[in-house]
This record gives structure tokens, sequence and C-alpha cells, in this order.
């Protein structure tokens, strides 16, 4: 998985950069493409059991009947029970999309989270360990979300910091932006044995921490890469270009937090989850990092987008006629009092072709430009240090509470750690 992560950037990117972006995503597609004829001609030779049965197929129809806690005949699926959750799911429905404001795909994701976890929770056939074991699961899950939708700004935001206002020459040479993707896959496989290494070690003396613990130290990880870039940008100018030193340091350091939680993540669940409702439940953690995409996404949209004055824009527009005197205005904002563009949406890089007058342009609209403010949770945010320090907080108070709920969830654990 890492391997590809590592290559997909610099290949899909540098297309992207270089010729057009449908080429990217050409490319993106040729590789998926690949990847299907790979598994479908080699899954019936590799994909089985030691017997020689392919793994995956639908299984055979349990005869056995299901009994309760207390060792009572019941109906796992009752109408009444499925009926019950799907009341409760459009009810979900209902207050995501007109109470909360929330689109469709938002909706389907968080209404589809909730109501499948209390389906599964309210199983009459769970015993009390089985029920408590879940219930960690979930809890963990809800922590995760706070990773994730941190961690995910790599795709989002933190490509348009790379793009935008991080010094990415190499000896005259300039690294495309999403080259910085690349370099989490590649920690990873270099990192991830040290990590198999270390907790095995201690492990063998018997001072492993578990699950839980691991999983705030992740968070705790994410928290300080975050912080280390906030204060790498802590005054910077929509003008200043900052060193790629700071965004090299906070994807190493994420890196490793990803280590102490994703796959101890994977691993708990397929541990704590009762064998009948192991493929459910992992559902269910992976519904969690679709929730925690949907969060990034929303988070993202706090990044402080350069605006650039009209006047000022129409001004170049006159100065470099064959550059940029044909582009308009995807919308207008009144900044500060001033009829303000984003400065995205002029897509220099795209209209601008010669690598001197681009370059020349886009210092100049850099020189001019300023944040637009946006607002989170009574706070504004009108600059990177505040945008970055909001996942600093969200992320190190997240670590801070589940580190002191281990204690609590290795009890309903019961003996797995």
């Amino acid at each position: 998985i890492n391997l590809g992560a590592f290559f997909s950037p610099l290949v899909c990117g540098t297309l992207a950069a270089e010729i057009d972006y449908r080429w990217g995503f050409f490319a993106a597609g040729v590789g998926m493409i690949i990847g299907i004829v790979v598994f479908e001609s080699l899954k019936k030779k590799y994909i089985i059991t030691a017997d020689g049965r392919p793994v995956g197929i639908k299984p055979e129809k349990r005869t056995e009947p299901t009994v309760d806690a207390a060792g009572a005949a019941v109906k796992e699926f009752s109408m009444e029970r499925i009926a019950l959750w799907l009341a409760i799911y459009a009810g979900l429905w209902f207050i995501f999309m007109y109470f909360v404001g929330f689109n469709f795909v938002s909706t389907l994701i968080f209404a589809t989270s909730i109501a499948a976890s209390g389906f599964i929770i309210t199983d009459p056939t769970l015993k009390k360990d089985e029920r408590d074991r879940i219930w960690v699961i979930y809890i963990i899950a809800f922590f995760v979300i706070f990773f994730w939708s941190a961690f995910e700004q790599a795709g989002a935001s933190l490509t348009l910091f790379a793009d935008d206002q991080t010094d990415r020459s190499i000896f005259g040479w300039e690294m495309p932006a999403s080259w910085f993707q690349s370099i989490n896959p590649l920690a990873i496989i270099v990192f991830a044995p040290i990590f198999a290494i270390l907790w095995t070690s201690l492990g063998a003396r018997n001072r492993e921490p578990a699950s839980p613990v691991k999983q705030s130290i992740g968070l705790f990880l994410l928290a300080l890469g975050y912080l280390i870039i906030a204060f790498g940008v802590k005054g910077a100018t929509a003008a200043e270009k900052t060193s790629m030193f700071w965004l090299l340091s906070m994807y190493l350091i994420h890196t490793l937090g990803e280590l102490c939680l994703s796959p101890i993540g994977l691993s708990m669940v397929a541990r704590l989850a009762p064998v009948r409702l192991a493929s459910l439940l992992m559902g269910i953690w992976f519904m969690s990092n679709a929730m925690a995409n949907d969060f990034a996404g929303m988070l993202s949209k706090l990044y402080p987008e350069p605006m650039a004055p009209v006047a000022f824009v129409d001004s170049l527009k006159v100065k470099y006629p064959a550059e940029i005197g044909t582009i308009e205005y995807a919308h207008k904002e009144t900044i500060r009092g001033i009829e303000s563009v984003p400065v995205a949406s002029l897509q220099l890089d795209n209209v601008v072709k010669d690598d001197a007058k681009r370059g020349e342009i886009k210092a100049a609209v850099a020189m001019e430009s300023y944040p637009n403010p946006k607002k989170f949770l009574g706070m504004e945010i009108d600059n990177l240090y505040d945008f970055f320090m909001i996942f600093v907080v969200m992320a190190g108070v997240a670590a801070i509470i589940l580190f002191f709920l281990s204690k609590r969830l290795l009890t309903m654990m019961h003996g797995v750690r």
C-alpha cells in the first residue's frame, strides 16, 4: 500500500504539474485498472486458505440456534429491531439534513455510522464482556475521528500551504507541491519495522503500552507536528515563503503518530470484536475514517484563503494583457471594505505558461494579497498560525482525554491489551 502511495504522487503529481491535470488523473485511473486486473487474475491462486479454499466467498449458512446471554433462543435480526433502527436512521437523516445543515454525502456518512453502530450494540445475543469490548471499539473510533480529520489535511490545506507558502527550491529546481505527499508513505516504510521491533521488545519485558495508550500517543504526536509548523509560520505574511523544513518535520512526526494509531487500531478491532461481528465492526471502524475525512473537508474550509484587490488584479490585466488579460473572476467578496477575489480563482498556474512571467505575476499578487477571515467556535481565523493551532488544540485535548480513559477502557477490554 505505502509503496504505491510513495510513487503515485511522484507520477501523477508530475504529470499534472508539467503537462495537464487530466494526465495526472488518467495515470491514476490506469494504476487502478492494473490493480483490478492483478487482483482478478491472481486471487484464486494466492488468496486461499492452507488447504486451497478461496478466502472471502459467501460463508455457509449457520444452522445452530442463536442464544442470548441467558442461553435462551433469540432472533439476531428480528423485524421489530430492524424497523426500529430504520426509523432511527430516518430520524438521523432529518436531523443532519435540516437541523445541522449537512449536505447529502455528509448526512449519509454520519447517519449510517451512528445507526449501524446502534444496531450492532443492541444485538440481544451479546454477552456482557462482548458488549463492553464493542463499546471500547466505539469510544476509540470516536477519538480516531479527531486524528484523521487533522491528519488528512495533507491532501487539502497542507498541499495548498506547500504550493503557496513553502519554499520548494532545491539548488535552483522547484519541487512540485504534490511530492510532499510521498513523505508519509516513505517514512512508514522506513519506520514500521522499527516500531514492530520496539513493541515486541517492550512486550517481552511486559512494558508494552496498551492499545488505548498507544493511540493517545499517536494523537499527541499529531498535535506536536502541528505545533511545530504553527511556530514555523507565526508572523509570516501571505507574501513570505517558509522553509520546507517545517513541513518535512511535521509530516515525519505525523507518520510516527500514525504508526502508533492506525495499525494498532486495526489490530485492536480484530481482537476485540466477536467473531460473528468482526466484519461489521471493521466496517464501523472504517466508517469513523469516513466521518473523519468528511470532517477534514469541513475544517479545511477554515484555511485562510488569500484574497487580492479587484482593482490591483485589473491593473495587472492591463500590464500583462497577453498573460492574464482574459481572466474572469469566479466570485467577488468585500474584505476590509475592499472588493476582492480569491487568489486561487485566478488560476495563474494554468493561465500563465511562461515560467518567468508566472513567477513575476504571482510574486506581485502575493505582495498585495491578504487573508479572508473565517470563524470557528467564535474565534476568528485570519492567519496560518491560528489555523494550525486548531489542530494542536483538537488533537492535544483528545490525546489527554483518551490517555486518562485508558485505564477504564483496559478494564472493559477484559484481558485484551
